[in-house]
């Protein structure tokens, strides 16, 4: 939509936060359906602090 109306091309950054709460630490098993670094991280404690380690680069 925003190709439609700009002469030039247009970049953008996005950086998805999550949420502390939401970070869980992975297990491994057969079972297991979290991602490493999308939904869970390698950790030792429980997280303190949001992640924000993500950063997808869109251009049009």
């Amino acid at each position: 939509m925003l190709a439609l109306f700009s002469t030039k091309p247009v970049e953008f950054d996005l950086r998805p936060i999550l949420k502390a709460s939401d970070i869980k630490p992975i297990r491994l098993s057969a079972r297991n359906n979290r991602r490493l670094g999308l939904d869970t991280y390698m950790t030792t404690r429980p997280a303190l602090k949001d992640r924000g380690d993500y950063l997808f680069e869109l251009g049009m």
